[in-house]
């Protein structure tokens, strides 16, 4: 939606979306998860999909707005620099965007947000925190939980225009799940850098994460939709588990069903919620 005549031709707020086509280019995003290489592939993704050229990621816990990571498509610091600058409060706090998304999304929903940083009233805003740099655009989705607030702010030169109708539908549909992908990243970094969490040796970890979910899943589901996340294909899955596809695909339907979900998309959002 649009916001009021204060913001108009600066802000607009939507809510994110959800579709199963948005997973497939995201799948070097999730094999990134836990190592260096995550944020390399997500700036890539960025770009490609959505034109993106830099993005930061902040989380805010108890009013402290805390660096979790940045990337820029050159491989300049430009990215890590305003990221440096935004956690300081006397930037986010006068972030009109921020402000709004976090007023829209008390709900729980994750919201989307763009503005055009060249007609932001806030000089500090407009010029020192993206004018130095002539930002054309921002769009900025964030996710409100109890613990802590994670945002995803990309980015791009006032040289390449605004973002397209394509982009931006794109990035609303994927939106979701890079910020549960994301999210999972910075657990893991805190514990396992190395580790990635759906690599197929963590088969009985993923198993056990959904047989012990909201709902619990039984055992046999728990097997498939965790080889289902691991990449493998359902005739694969029946091989490795002894039983005919058609019976992979019986429980992949009570699964979907058990979880009310449609998609792998999906899956993947409640596996990461799982963890």
């Amino acid at each position: 939606m649009t916001l009021g005549a204060g913001f108009l031709d600066t802000l607009f707020v939507t809510r994110a979306k959800q579709c199963d086509t948005a997973l497939s280019g995201l799948s070097k995003v999730v094999e990134g998860i836990g190592s260096q290489i995550f944020w390399p592939n997500l700036i890539s993704y960025l770009d490609e999909e959505i034109g993106g050229e830099h993005c930061v990621v902040w989380n805010l816990s108890n009013e402290r707005m805390n660096p979790v990571g940045s990337a820029s498509w050159n491989g300049s610091d430009q990215s890590h620099r305003r990221l440096v600058q935004y956690t300081n409060p006397n930037f986010w706090r006068r972030d009109p965007g921020l402000s709004i998304a976090r007023k829209e999304a008390s709900d729980g929903a994750s919201v989307i947000v763009r503005m055009d940083p060249r007609n932001i009233a806030d000089r500090l805003i407009r010029e020192t925190l993206y004018g130095e740099d002539h930002i054309g655009e921002r769009i900025m989705v964030c996710r409100p939980r109890p613990d802590t607030t994670f945002g995803l702010s990309i980015v791009r030169g006032e040289d390449r225009g605004p973002f397209s109708k394509t982009q931006l539908d794109t990035f609303a549909i994927a939106a979701e799940t890079l910020l549960s992908i994301i999210r999972k990243h910075a657990q893991i970094c805190g514990d396992r850098p190395k580790d990635n969490p759906l690599s197929v040796a963590r088969l009985p970890e993923i198993e056990d994460a959904l047989q012990n979910g909201t709902p619990p899943m039984p055992r046999r589901e728990a097997q498939v939709c965790a080889r289902m996340l691991c990449g493998h294909s359902l005739p694969n899955i029946a091989h490795e588990l002894g039983v005919s596809p058609e019976t992979i695909e019986t429980y992949r339907k009570r699964s979907y069903i058990r979880l009310k979900i449609g998609n792998k998309q999906e899956l993947l959002l409640k596996y990461l919620g799982y963890c």
